[in-house]
């Protein structure tokens, strides 16, 4: 049933179904008690990895010569959540790496439920604004790449002040999932 949901691209409610293939992903692999990083690691070495990305970057840049496929988003997703999976287990595996990036944990439910709006209420707009419609391809890829940078930055940044100065919003907005005094 949820695979008829993804493949239809129907929008049961607020979520895209390729939001919910990844929920479903998440929560098979917990049920099974599967530890992700490792079949990623198993599965998949950084030579295909980066094979993957190379090829979702030259289909996003011949989607935006003229040659719209509608799968290139999708492929774009999996090749950058892959990606950043392999980086994540990297830091996950490292004492040193994870001492230095523990305090970004409590902002990913925010970065999680903020990150759309931000891309399309502020950043995707700047973005459209900045770059002409006769731009070359290159161009809008490269603004592509930095819009989500500057996005998940906005975002992680903005949770962060939330929690520092404003706790019981913070706290409302993430559901209470963490403490907000310290």
């Amino acid at each position: 049933m949820f695979g008829a949901i993804i493949a239809s691209g129907c929008r049961p409610g607020i979520v895209g179904g390729d939001s919910l293939f990844y929920y479903y992903l998440g929560m098979f692999l917990s049920v099974r008690r599967q530890n992700f990083f490792k079949l990623l690691d198993r599965h998949l070495s950084w030579k295909q990895l980066i094979a993957i990305s190379t090829i979702s970057v030259v289909a996003m840049y011949f989607r935006y010569s003229g040659n719209p496929d509608p799968d290139v988003p999708m492929l774009v997703q999996l090749s950058s959540g892959l990606l950043l999976m392999k980086l994540s287990g990297i830091i996950v595996s490292s004492e040193k790496w994870l001492k230095v990036t523990a305090f970004l944990g409590e902002q990913s439910f925010f970065l999680y439920c903020s990150h759309a709006p931000m891309l399309l209420s502020f950043c995707g707009v700047i973005a459209c604004e900045m770059v002409p419609d006769n731009a070359p391809s290159w161009i809008s890829i490269t603004v592509i790449f930095i819009v989500g940078i500057v996005d998940i930055v906005l975002c992680t940044l903005t949770g962060i002040l939330l929690r520092r100065f404003c706790p019981w919003i913070f706290s409302i907005l993430t559901g209470g999932r963490i403490a907000t005094a310290k």
